[in-house]
C-alpha cells in the first residue's frame, strides 16, 4: 500500500460516482447510511461479500480508505485481499474500496459485526449505463 492522496477529493468524488447527483447529503455522518436506497442501489450484507469476492480479482489496483480516521487513501496494487482480512485489520471501522477506475466500491461499515449494517457493493454510475 501507498499513500496517495488527501481524502477530501477522494470523498467528493465517491459520492458523484457511487450515489448520484440525486442524494441529499445533508445531515449525512457516514456516507455509506445512503447506500442501499432507490437513489443510491446496493447489494447488501452477504450478497455484497459474495460480489466483492467475485469481482475483486478484476481490480489490478485499487484505492482504500478508512472513513474519518484518517487523511489518506492508499493505493493498492495487485490482488485484493478478502472481506475476513479486512475485517481482522480494521477492525470497527469504516472501509471504502474503489475498484482503481471507479468501476465499483465495496464498503465496510463500523456497524457490520454489532448491528448487522453492511457491507455494501455498488457498482459506479458510469459501469451501470
Amino acid at each position: 500500500m501507498h499513500p496517495r492522496k488527501s481524502s477530501g477529493g477522494f470523498r467528493q468524488r465517491w459520492r458523484a460516482e457511487f450515489a448520484g447527483s440525486e442524494v441529499d447529503w445533508r445531515g449525512v455522518r457516514y456516507d455509506w447510511e445512503r447506500l442501499g436506497s432507490e437513489l443510491a442501489p446496493a447489494f447488501e450484507k452477504r450478497q455484497a461479500i459474495r460480489e466483492y469476492h467475485r469481482r475483486r480479482p478484476e481490480a489490478e489496483t485499487a484505492l482504500v480508505a478508512r472513513w474519518l480516521d484518517s487523511e489518506h487513501v492508499y493505493e493498492v496494487q495487485g490482488e485484493l485481499p478478502n472481506h475476513a482480512w479486512w475485517r481482522k485489520h480494521i477492525g470497527a471501522s469504516d472501509l471504502f474500496i474503489v475498484h482503481g477506475r471507479w468501476l465499483w466500491s465495496f464498503v465496510m461499515t463500523h456497524e457490520e459485526e454489532g448491528l448487522g449494517v453492511g457491507p455494501f457493493f455498488v457498482e459506479g454510475w458510469q459501469a451501470a449505463q
